[in-house]
């Protein structure tokens, strides 16, 4: 799928000024990267964690087990013999100090695939949004985001042992469905219908179950969550969007 961003005033100026024939010229990685600098810092704190995160079989790393929600290791005194549950670890590990703890599960992939995934997902959607949000905004949606959906994943599953940025995925399309909806003349803010239905398809087939008879445990709580926060946050939003679009 190709992803095209609405050119920006300066864009236009820019094109205008070409030489006659000459077609617009797409930005390279430097300027992306100039212009989306949330949505690549989330994926490459993602990518620089893959030494730990890949060791995720094992959870003995103290940098892999620092970034969890919850350390693996003490949640447990929280969840067996009714000492609280997953809630009391988290404002344990709050009381503690540990305040980065709600956010950094996002930046946890597993395998190869994972982080492939969840970082098109991000970047193809995020570009959209953080184009018209602007670098503040933007950082406040993927992080209220983020949160939302490691802390319902971790009260939902009883557990510490997940992560990704799927949840800021889904959160990323549900601000788009509802930005697109209040903003339907603008076309960073529409998203196919197909490709809306078919995320909202497999979103309900992974919720089932039946990936784990194939091994695959999704983090199905994150994912409804996430979807719930964008949509909600996209309404929330809606007044800050730059206007730099006709």
């Amino acid at each position: 799928m190709t992803d095209q961003l609405p050119p920006t005033q300066h864009e236009r100026d820019s094109e205008s000024k070409a030489e006659p024939g000459a077609g617009p010229q797409r930005p390279g990685f430097l300027m992306m990267v100039r212009l989306l600098p949330v949505v690549f810092s989330f994926i490459g704190i993602s990518v620089l964690m893959l030494p730990w995160s890949l060791q995720a079989g094992q959870w003995e790393s103290s940098i892999l087990r620092g970034f969890a929600i919850v350390d693996p290791y003490l949640l447990s005194g929280f969840t067996v013999g009714g000492q609280g549950g997953p809630l009391a670890g988290l404002l344990d590990a709050l009381g503690r100090g540990e305040f980065w703890r709600p956010l950094t599960p996002v930046f946890l992939h597993f395998d190869f695939m994972h982080i492939a995934f969840n970082g098109a997902i991000v970047y193809v959607l995020g570009q959209r949004l953080e184009i018209r949000l602007g670098t503040v905004w933007m950082l406040v949606f993927m992080l209220i985001s983020g949160i939302a959906s490691n802390v319902v994943q971790l009260l939902w599953s009883g557990h510490s042992y997940f992560g990704g940025l799927s949840g800021i995925g889904f959160a990323l399309l549900g601000g788009l469905i509802a930005l697109g909806w209040l903003r339907p003349k603008d076309p960073a803010l529409q998203l196919p219908k197909q490709f809306v239905g078919s995320i909202l398809v497999f979103l309900v087939v992974f919720s089932t179950g039946l990936t784990e008879a194939f091994g695959l445990h999704i983090a199905n709580a994150a994912h409804w969550s996430g979807l719930g926060t964008g949509v909600l946050l996209g309404l929330l939003l809606h007044g800050v969007l730059r206007n730099d679009w006709t």
